[in-house]
């Protein structure tokens, strides 16, 4: 997060998160083989981006984040399109506790599997560091 925080700060116009290795699968969707932890971490910072976005009433962006990186809708079974998908261990906590638009706190954090602890709490990072992002980039304006 301090990598891409100083990459926007210093107005760099692209940034480099590494490769990212996809394998074919019969159901049409690739299998990451290497690269999913930042992909992940990439999706959990954008979804506090979406969540900042609804924060200040700004719909319009936040369902544009939404749709472009995290969770759309296929126009002919209406159905939702996660654009990243965990395993089977984790992507429904994933998909309830950090993709969803309204997504709560759970419940019980102390019971918890340790991925699920581990992703909840990067979520937080994530929400503290765009924070302190937005303020050191409002500070730097004045």
């Amino acid at each position: 997060f301090q990598d891409i925080s100083n990459s926007i700060y210093n107005d760099e116009k692209e940034y480099f998160i590494g490769s990212i290795v996809v394998k074919s699968n019969v159901d049409e969707r690739e299998e990451v083989v290497d690269g999913q932890q930042r992909l992940v971490t990439i999706t959990i910072l954008i979804a506090a981006i979406r969540n900042y976005f609804i924060s200040i009433d700004d719909k319009k962006r936040a369902w544009k984040i939404a749709n472009d990186y995290l969770i759309s809708q296929d126009l002919r079974t209406e159905d939702e399109v996660h654009h990243l998908i965990l395993n089977e261990n984790d992507h429904e906590f994933y998909f309830e506790y950090i993709l969803k638009e309204n997504a709560k706190k759970p419940e019980n954090l102390k019971s918890l599997k340790q991925s699920h602890k581990r992703l909840y709490e990067a979520f937080k990072i994530a929400k503290k560091k765009l924070l302190k992002f937005l303020d050191l980039m409002k500070m730097s304006k004045n």
